[in-house]
């Protein structure tokens, strides 16, 4: 029965027609990754199930390159699909699908490489693809296509009938027969890590009749490069098993392959991935990305309970010699798990830390995965202390650049005893704020926090490496050099008594100021009270309102600059017994400027939404 292709198969067949792929052996890497899936979530089906075969097919995988025919067949023994499954995977395709309208030749193919789109890179090398299937809950099917347009969909009747598994033909084209001969497909296994599973090779020699045929045939099998002693393992085969594990031809930045041994033992390699994962797979949230295996056997993808929430992004694979075959993983968390996910996590802050000793390296990293190192920092008190010096700050002095506490430290001025941090929407709008004058005057570096986790985060850095950190615009604030000037508060208690009663309902009380510098009048938080910053930065990014209003109207402390020309100006005015409506314009036009600080940071932030 013959059946339409979507648009976007037959879009891709018709451009790879066209253009000149880099890598065509990509179809064979993705057609072995395929074969070993399918026997992976069979032996995780026969877990649940085991009375699904009278005789359970052994795990493999198998090559068949016919010179006679010019075929090239790669079948597996696993799960096989159903007729709705082979009609669903085989027609259509939902990354095509999305990058299709947007295709531009001259920079796409680049992430065209980057898909994952199985069976359908074959058509690189094929003029014609079939597909034979067997699902253990469905009868044995065909599905033929050139990739023209429509392919054709049957029950098998007349093949040899399979306990289950898929059987992938390829009739190559003329040009693309090398993929045939011996050394060239051993060259190519030899790429591809293969996990527990053997592969077997036939090569069947061109002969003038088919009944002359002779057959050689042979097994290829590598050992998982997890279970490799890493000193073995060259750097080669560690990028290829990536690429393997992942399908992501752009490689990452760091990887971590380590045994541990003794009381329980596992092997584990991670990489951290130089794209971030896709953090849904079928509308799903995805909570890890790490395969668990059990003495060889898989078990599961996506096994959550061996990393934290904030390492999610980590790839890899853990192989435990200790859990039992049958652990339910969804539902027991046995003290084994907790005991491997917390060697896991500090192994994972190691890689983190020696990939921060690569400047560059680190950058792009940060760029991409700040937000979970932050996560990590709020979240994971007991590895807080390792993950805190990971955080990088853009600050007052740095020129946009990111730097860590230990940076800061470094550069601290010799009298300088606290760690200095300001939060607000950009570094534009801190830059002028007035609670920053005194630091300027100082010389002092103060760190810009721009988002909203910043806020919750520095809660729980009360401290680094003996420094205490300091809002900038909380109440308290004292600078060394300050104790030998004179005391001029006695001098100005009438001026100060004077603005607390006329703005009694908007501060919370007025203190003489040690930060202000050019301003009459600075608002500062109270060192206990909700932030503003906090609540600009809600503001910009769109936080609900419910969330931030809660944030709005905190009375803040008003700090007066007793060496301004209006303060000196509204002192003898005072003391003159001046007209009071005077006095009390004075002091609300001074108010209205500290206030319009905010209100134009206010404006400021809801203009950068438009």
């Amino acid at each position: 029965m013959r059946y339409k292709l979507s648009e976007e198969i037959v879009w891709f067949t018709e451009l790879m027609e066209k253009i000149t792929f880099p890598d065509k052996s990509i179809f064979f890497r993705s057609l072995i990754s395929d074969a070993s899936n399918a026997l992976d979530i069979l032996q995780c089906t026969l877990r649940n199930n085991s009375s699904i075969f009278n005789d359970t097919p052994t795990p493999a995988i198998g090559i068949i390159s016919d010179k006679f025919d010019k075929t090239l067949t790669i079948w597996n023994s696993g799960i096989g699909m159903t007729r709705e499954q082979v009609i669903g995977n085989l027609s259509t395709h939902k990354d095509l699908k999305r990058i299709m309208p947007v295709y531009d030749p001259e920079s796409s193919i680049s992430i065209i490489h980057t898909l994952d789109i199985g069976l359908f890179w074959s058509f690189l090398v094929a003029e014609k693809i079939k597909v034979v299937t067997k699902n253990y809950n469905d009868d044995q099917w065909i599905w033929e296509s050139d990739g023209k347009g429509e392919f054709t969909m049957e029950k098998d009747n007349q093949s040899e009938g399979m306990i289950t598994g898929t059987k992938v033909v390829l009739y190559l084209k003329d040009t693309e027969l090398e993929f045939l001969n011996e050394s060239r497909i051993k060259d190519l296994c030899s790429n591809i890590p293969i996990y527990d599973y053997p592969i077997e090779l036939m090569i069947i020699n061109e002969e003038e009749f088919k009944s002359d045929i002779e057959e050689t045939k042979g097994t290829i099998f590598e050992k998982p490069v997890w279970t490799l002693n890493p000193g073995q393992v060259s750097n080669k085969a560690y990028n290829d098993f990536y690429k393997t594990l992942t399908n992501d031809n752009e490689g990452y930045f760091a990887r971590k392959h380590f045994f541990v041994e003794g009381r329980f033992e596992y092997k584990t390699l991670l990489y951290i991935p130089k794209k971030v994962p896709t953090d849904t797979i079928d509308g799903r949230r995805v909570e890890s990305y790490i395969k668990l295996y059990i003495r060889g056997v898989f078990i599961k993808n996506n096994c959550k309970r061996l990393v934290p929430e904030y390492l999610w992004f980590l790839r890899g694979v853990v192989d435990s010699d200790d859990l039992p075959l049958n652990i339910d993983i969804m539902n027991a968390n046995p003290p084994i798990l907790r005991v491997m996910k917390k060697i896991i996590t500090r192994k994972s802050i190691e890689m983190l830390e020696d990939l921060a000793n690569n400047e560059e390296s680190y950058k792009e990293f940060y760029a991409l995965y700040k937000k979970y190192i932050k996560l990590g920092v709020y979240e994971d008190g007991t590895n807080r202390d390792k993950l805190v010096p990971l955080l990088r700050f853009n600050t007052s002095k740095s020129g946009g650049e990111l730097i860590s506490l230990k940076t800061y430290i470094d550069r601290m001025k010799p009298r300088q005893t606290e760690i200095y941090y300001i939060v607000g929407a950009s570094p534009a709008l801190l830059a002028e704020s007035p609670s920053l004058e005194v630091f300027k005057k100082y010389d002092y570096e103060v760190l810009y926090l721009l988002e909203p986790i910043d806020c919750y985060i520095i809660q729980h850095i009360n401290s680094y490496r003996d420094h205490k950190l300091k809002d900038c615009i909380k109440e308290g604030l004292r600078f060394e050099g300050e104790e030998g000037k004179k005391d001029l508060s006695a001098e100005f208690e009438s001026v100060r008594e004077r603005i607390e009663g006329e703005l009694q309902s908007e501060v919370n009380k007025v203190i003489i100021s040690t930060r202000c510098t050019d301003y009459p009048f600075v608002l500062v938080e109270l060192e206990y009270g909700a932030s503003a910053g906090l609540e600009r930065i809600l503001r910009t990014k769109n936080m609900p309102n419910t969330f931030s209003s809660s944030l709005a109207g905190s009375r803040k402390e008003l700090e007066i600059n007793i060496h301004s020309e209006a303060i000196l100006e509204l002192k003898k005015k005072i003391e003159e017994g001046d007209n009071e409506n005077t006095i009390k314009e004075l002091i609300q036009q001074m108010y209205a400027s500290a206030k319009g600080v905010v209100e134009l940071d206010k404006h400021s932030t809801k203009s950068n939404q438009h």
